[in-house]
């Protein structure tokens, strides 16, 4: 039964714009990071040192590789990958790391041709007063993922989420995390996006006595700040939430902080005009299992972010829904729809929606056979050949050896 973690909240955070497993290699990754290393909450388990591994070839045509308006090149794809990932476990501390690698070989532009390493690592200690939990998840890629990453377009991330929670009393916690995150886009036509940006929050908890949900309170900054000096002006803001999250059923686990957020930025260069902004900030998860054979995932959110086009700040709406299926014990069913809006200030709004279905069948032991179709559709980033509106349908199917 899938359940969410109160102290992993952040992981989510950090993840939330996570796409269809479907789409491009890279975004199952995502997905497997932000809805399958996440433990149950409670007491840990402790366990000696799981170690699983997998190696596979996927093949996939794309009808637009480069998600473009105009000149769409479609081409054949030949990705090898590996993962390995290792969970470790003692009463009151644990660690977990994933690491995967992949090479994408294009047929016909090889020039697009490279390799991409994705790792996700959590530590943490959990005491009877004191929980401590630092996470760092880092990617060098260039699949496009979501309204933020549109284009193929090689970029490092790198995300370091540390959280601290205090129990005052059995009902009542205090909760300090931080996504620190450092992008660096790797295509001198995207540099001006280079930036490091923060997003720290102080959250008080109160544990009810219906179904030990948790009442939410709240409050939080954030900064954007450019690595060009000739790029868009840093911007700085400030977020206040309440919510809720626990089991509001057996079977359906909540996560879920509404508020409002205030933004602003320096002056741009040779002026005295800035970009200001409130808006309304949210952040939604849902699990539900609805049967031993089917679960189903919700995500939200709607918060500032960073911005490519020249704009100090946008505003990002990220919306996805994820159903698994167990048709039988050796075949499993999967389909996701995501929708993402990005609003710069100033600048014209972008949109990005996915939605895919696959199908996984087990047909040895340690065999499987993957397939699936996946259609996208959305606006391409500023500085993009043939930017604007595209469509884009991927077929694939591949063989992963599991150990």
């Amino acid at each position: 039964m899938p359940r969410l973690n109160p102290v992993t909240i952040s992981i989510f955070t950090l993840l939330l714009a996570s796409a269809a497993a479907a789409q491009d290699f890279g975004t199952s990754w995502i997905d497997r990071v932000t809805h399958q290393l996440i433990e149950e909450s409670g007491p840990l388990n402790p366990h000696p040192v799981e170690v699983k591994a997998s190696l596979g070839e996927l093949y996939s045509y794309d009808s637009n590789l480069f998600l473009t308006h105009t000149n769409r090149e479609a081409d054949s794809i030949f990705t090898t990958f590996g993962s390995i990932g290792l969970l470790y476990a003692q009463p009151t501390f644990d660690a977990e790391a994933d690491l995967t690698i992949n090479y994408n070989a294009y047929v016909h532009n090889s020039d697009a041709s490279t390799d991409e390493e994705r790792f996700f690592g959590r530590l943490r200690y959990q005491g009877s007063k004191i929980t401590l939990q630092l996470a760092e998840i880092v990617r060098r890629e260039s699949s496009p993922t979501d309204v933020i990453f549109t284009t193929r377009v090689q970029r490092f991330l790198s995300n370091t989420t540390p959280l601290v929670v205090y129990k005052i009393t059995e009902v009542v916690a205090l909760e300090l995390t931080s996504d620190l995150q450092l992008v660096r886009y790797l295509r001198q036509a995207f540099e001006t996006g280079d930036n490091f940006n923060s997003r720290t929050s102080l959250t008080g908890a109160y544990t009810t006595g219906w179904n030990d949900i948790d009442a939410l309170v709240q409050v939080g900054y954030f900064s954007i700040n450019y690595r060009l000096t000739t790029a868009s002006p840093d911007a700085t803001g400030y977020f206040a939430r309440v919510g809720a999250r626990g089991e509001i059923s057996p079977n359906l686990h909540l996560i879920a902080l509404v508020g409002f957020s205030s933004a602003s930025s320096d002056d741009f260069p040779g002026t005295t005009v800035n970009a200001e902004m409130k808006t309304g900030d949210a952040e939604v998860h849902l699990a539900y299992t609805a049967s031993e054979l089917m679960t189903l995932y919700a995500d939200y959110s709607r918060r500032f972010a960073f911005s490519v086009g020249g704009a100090p700040f946008e505003v990002v709406d990220s919306a996805a829904g994820i159903l698994r299926y167990s048709v039988r014990e050796d075949t499993k069913l999967k389909a996701r729809v995501q929708y993402d809006r990005a609003h710069p200030v100033p600048g014209p709004v972008r949109a990005y929606a996915s939605i895919g279905v696959g199908i996984e069948q087990q047909i040895l032991e340690h065999l499987l056979v993957e397939g699936q179709v996946t259609y996208r559709r959305g606006t391409a980033q500023a500085g993009a050949s043939g930017a604007g509106d595209f469509g884009d349908t991927i077929f694939s199917i591949g063989l992963v050896g599991v150990f």
